[in-house]
């Protein structure tokens, strides 16, 4: 009975692996089947383009026939590609010449613009021989009048060409906003009253003040331009107006802040290009040398320096948020180590100055912070308190106005007893300037009348000391006297 199944079983197997073979065979002959199609198809189609025309010519000799055969194909082969190489190389040469053109005419940019910006080998400030208009909104900020000029002369700072000749009394002023007076015009800035109420030298020199502040430098940007700055300009006197940044970059800083950073070159070289706006062109790649770079870098200067209302409002509307919902502080952060390197900073400026054999004078910083401000102005004040400041979305703690206050009375006692250990002159204008509306429009920066008033107190100190007279009754102009600033007010 086994053996029955068995053989049963061995019969279905068999039977089973033919039908597969079938199968294969079948599937085989369809492919054959479908292939003599396509070479009876190609073979048709070969007659009709190829061997009809050959044989219409008489042309029934077989070599005769394999040489035309194989001469019909190359020629349409090559018929083929030469005219696509014809339409390639139209295109590429329609491109060629529109490269060509390109660099033609950036070429003859480049010469024209080397030549009409020449080779830059100085330290600047700011962009040279710019010259506009700005128009603020009216009662933006008070004490300012809503048109005025802000112009840059050869050497790219504020005020008159540098005079070359030496029967000129010549005095830099060295800074941040609160000497550039970005919003004043170029006769209202405090250096430029200066230079007009200033008299002439006991032998006979006209006055000439150039203006080489620039908004958030602090003395460690000082320090680097009485290293390459004041080199270039041979001048009789520096005044230095400092303290305000110092202590703003030590409170934006917060954790971040490093009293060592000048000791790292890196950070110096980083703080030499944000400091100055132009440099001379061996400190700068290649490409940066280009006319074409130098051009965009000026129209980005004239940009930045072009005052926008809507981006000064929106500028405004977020100072004043941020101090509206953050949290203010009421004690004093550690300044021990801020106020170590702002020291370090002064003396290497006396240093400086002293190698250089330049009279210097420094100045405290006058500021609106005090007690008494009412809420009202405290509202007009901008969030240099607030730690950490950077980015628009976030609320940030501050400190107060009376620890602000007490933080910039540290700096500038700072700055005096420094002075006083080394012998330098300075003028305490912390204590003169009057802390009212009339003098500020916010937290250090001056109106028209108060930058005049600064101006007076400077006129006043350089005048009661040599090279200038010091009978004050040949002087045209009169200096305003704070006594009757504060009796005019009280």
């Amino acid at each position: 009975m086994c053996a029955k199944k068995a053989k049963i079983f061995n019969t279905e197997k068999t039977e089973q692996t033919e039908i597969k073979k079938l199968k294969r065979i079948f599937q085989s002959l369809l492919s054959l089947f479908a292939l003599f199609s396509l070479v009876k198809l190609f073979w048709l189609r070969l007659v009709r383009v190829v061997v009809k025309p050959l044989q219409r010519k008489g042309n029934r000799n077989e070599k005769s026939f394999l040489r035309l055969f194989y001469f019909r194909c190359g020629s349409r082969f090559v018929a083929n590609l030469k005219q696509r190489m014809n339409d390639h190389n139209k295109k590429l040469s329609n491109f060629v010449v529109f490269l060509f053109g390109c660099g033609f005419a950036i070429f003859l940019s480049e010469i024209v613009l080397q030549v009409y910006l020449g080779n830059l080998d100085f330290y600047a400030m700011h962009d040279p021989n710019i010259a506009m208009t700005n128009q603020l909104p009216p009662g933006l900020i008070r004490g300012v009048r809503e048109k005025f000029r802000y112009s840059i002369n050869r050497q790219g700072m504020r005020g008159d060409d540098y005079p070359e000749n030496s029967s000129t009394y010549r005095i830099l002023t060295m800074g941040g906003s609160t000497t550039i007076c970005s919003f004043l015009d170029d006769t209202k800035a405090w250096p430029a009253v200066v230079q007009q109420k200033l008299p002439r030298t006991a032998d006979g020199r006209a006055v000439w003040v150039g203006n080489i502040g620039k908004s958030g430098l602090t003395t460690r940007s000082h320090v680097l331009q009485m290293a390459h700055v004041t080199p270039q300009y041979p001048t009789d006197a520096i005044l230095v107006l400092s303290g305000i940044n110092d202590l703003v970059m030590r409170i934006w800083g917060d954790e971040n802040y490093d009293p060592h950073f000048l000791d790292n070159v890196e950070n110096k070289r980083e703080l030499m290009f944000n400091t100055f706006t132009i440099l001379p062109d061996s400190l700068y790649s290649f490409y940066k040398r280009l006319g074409l770079w130098k051009l965009a870098r000026r129209a980005k200067s004239y940009s930045r320096n072009y005052i926008s209302a809507e981006s000064l409002l929106a500028e405004i509307k977020r100072s004043r948020d941020l101090l509206r919902y953050g949290r203010a502080i009421d004690t004093l952060p550690d300044l021990e180590k801020a106020l170590e390197e702002y020291a370090g900073n002064l003396v290497q400026i006396i240093k400086a100055a002293r190698h250089q054999n330049l009279r210097l004078i420094m100045m405290t910083q006058p500021v609106w912070w005090n007690p008494g401000l009412t809420a009202e102005e405290r509202a007009s004040l901008l969030p240099l308190g607030s730690i950490g400041y950077s980015a628009p979305s976030i609320k940030y703690d501050y400190y107060s106005v009376e620890i602000l206050a007490e933080c910039m009375r540290l700096y500038n006692d700072k700055l005096v007893s420094t002075c006083r250990q080394f012998d330098v002159e300075y003028i305490d204008l912390a204590s003169r300037v009057p802390q009212t509306t009339q003098v500020f429009y916010d937290d250090c920066h001056f109106t028209e009348f108060g930058a005049g008033l600064v101006a007076d107190i400077v006129v006043d100190y350089l005048d009661s000391m040599p090279p200038f007279q010091n009978d004050s009754t040949e002087r045209d102009d009169e200096p305003f006297s704070l006594s009757q600033f504060r009796a005019s007010h009280e």
